[in-house]
């Protein structure tokens, strides 16, 4: 092998190795849960309000009659899943039907106590693991279909929890 080469090999297997040790090191820092798990934080409640205000603003063109349904959301962060804009004045049944093998999930919805999004209160339940989180997919709460994602933080511990 020539020097030059030899030289090139040795350049490139030191950038590596300084490459693997500063993701390591970064990765280090990355939270293993959510900050705040039992309520949507000011920042997750902003997040969701602008997922809510989009979807008004341009949904009826994606979909005519998109934009004004009222459909629910369920958001969770692997410890708790927050069920907002259901129905006012009615009480959400216990848990969630998951499509499309209609599986029953969940348990009883409880309102946070003294917190609200956008004017009104919203629910929660403890997920026992993380199994048991709805997915980021559609579900039905009782007769009603929601759509169900991860919160921002937990999408991020998720994904990065991913990685050795």
């Amino acid at each position: 092998m020539s020097p030059k080469l030899r030289t090139a090999v040795i350049v490139v297997a030191l950038l590596l190795v300084t490459a693997l040790t500063a993701s390591t090191l970064s990765n280090l820092g990355l939270p293993a849960q959510p900050e705040m798990v039992d309520r949507l934080s000011a920042v997750e409640k902003a997040h969701l309000a602008e997922v809510l205000h989009l979807r008004r603003a341009l949904g009826n063109t994606v979909w005519p009659g998109w934009g004004q349904a009222p459909i629910p959301v369920i958001v969770h962060n692997g410890a708790y899943a927050f069920l907002v804009g259901y129905p006012e004045g009615e009480l959400p049944p216990d848990g969630w039907m998951r499509v499309p093998d209609d599986k029953e999930q969940g348990g009883p919805w409880e309102m946070v106590p003294g917190e609200i999004f956008e004017g009104k209160p919203y629910y929660r339940q403890f997920l026992a693991n993380a199994e048991e989180a709805p997915e980021n997919f559609t579900v039905r709460v009782g007769d009603s279909w929601a759509a169900t994602l991860w919160t921002r933080d937990y999408a991020r511990v998720s994904f990065f929890s991913e990685f050795p």
